[in-house]
């Protein structure tokens, strides 16, 4: 949905933060140059970030916290984002948004992080001067079982005996909605909230290992039994075994970043990191939608729609020009593109062959514009 031109200030409620079942489409621009984030302040301001590349595109999968992995252990969530192979779980309520920890994998090992305490990441209503505190603490171990020889030149065979890792974090969160105004995207204009976010880490990473590893030559004297993994000994293990990662966080971080969040859209509509000594955007997320992907242009036709909707089996167009040509696509909720015909203005098409689920619609004429789009319902 395309926002109206606004910059009225907004207010964020539960309704604003996904739920069970919900999508959210992000693309990311990985080498922002510069972005204008402009000042804290009462004013309303105008971020334009329409000039935002698409490097990748991520779907964001809104869960019942049950179909989470480790969802078993967050007993009191009632949403879970699912990112890769790890999710969040939340406890979304009419007061706030709280965080209760991380599960699923972590460089190829299972693992489940509830946090003690937890953190409120939105607490409602949320407006201009909403500010949150918090600390955050996790301790995890998890068995891995590794016993692996590896070859090291100048040394020979080396026996690595990993037996279990333990990550552990101490962490403050201070976020400040400092400014509001209209977000500018390829999507539309949105009236947003911006919140300015630091995180400091205090994180280490430990290994027990079976038997005593004495490598000098790279920096490795790991005892029998638990070893604190500095970030040098976590790359020159990962040099000689590849398979094996034990992260690269021990010591203290501080990672700084703006996030905008507008009405209506269940999630951060931008996130921008910043470089944690300079200030200077890195890299953006951003809402967007596979029906927009590859479209430089929309020349929407008013009149067009589809029917019938739901269906099982053929879906007509009603309303688009039999002089039409140009290219028809259904693409599903993860973004791929399950149907793609060339088009010359014919008025039905077949979706028998599909499983059920929401798709995408999409019709890009001759020129390479975007002329109609639609959610087609598909059931069985």
């Amino acid at each position: 949905m395309v926002a109206g031109f606004t910059q009225a200030q907004i207010t964020l409620s539960q309704s604003d933060f996904a739920s069970a079942g919900d999508t959210v489409f992000m693309a990311t621009d990985a080498t922002v140059s510069s972005a204008n984030v402009g000042t804290a302040g009462s004013s309303a301001q105008t971020w334009d970030f329409t000039s935002f590349s698409l490097e990748s595109f991520d779907t964001l999968l809104f869960v019942s916290p049950g179909m989470a992995p480790g969802g078993a252990d967050f007993p009191t969530a009632n949403v879970a984002l699912i990112t890769g192979e790890a999710a969040t779980f939340f406890n979304k309520s009419a007061a706030s948004v709280e965080v209760l920890g991380n599960g699923g994998g972590f460089g190829g090992f299972a693992f489940s992080a509830p946090y003690t305490p937890t953190f409120n990441l939105l607490t409602f209503p949320t407006q201009l001067g909403t500010t949150i505190s918090a600390a955050y603490a996790f301790d995890v171990t998890e068995f891995v079982g590794v016993d692996t020889t590896v070859s090291v030149p100048l040394v020979g065979n080396v026996v690595i005996q990993l037996d279990s890792i333990r990550f552990k974090r101490d962490a403050t969160v201070d976020i400040d909605f400092d400014a509001h105004g209209t977000v500018q995207l390829d999507l539309g204009n949105y009236p947003a909230l911006r919140s300015r976010n630091v995180q400091v880490n205090n994180d280490t990473v430990f290994a027990f290992m079976g038997a005593p590893v004495n490598l000098g030559i790279i920096g490795i004297n790991l005892v029998a039994g638990w070893n604190v993994i500095t970030n040098d000994i976590a790359a020159s293990i990962s040099l000689i075994a590849p398979g094996i990662f034990l992260g690269n966080t021990t010591g203290i971080t501080t990672v700084k970043s703006y996030d905008w969040y507008a009405n209506n859209v269940g999630y951060r509509l931008v996130s921008l990191e910043l470089d944690e000594t300079t200030e200077a955007p890195v890299r953006a997320s951003y809402l967007s939608d596979p029906i927009f992907l590859s479209v430089g242009t929309t020349e929407l036709l008013p009149d067009a729609f589809v029917y019938p909707n739901p269906t099982n089996s053929v879906v007509f167009l009603n309303g688009v020009p039999q002089n039409t040509q140009g290219t028809l696509q259904l693409i599903d909720m993860t973004g791929k593109t399950v149907m793609s015909n060339s088009f010359n203005g014919e008025n039905q098409f077949s979706v028998a062959g599909l499983a059920e689920g929401t798709y995408f619609l999409r019709l890009v004429n001759a020129e390479g514009k975007l002329v109609f789009t639609d959610k087609v319902q598909v059931i069985k």
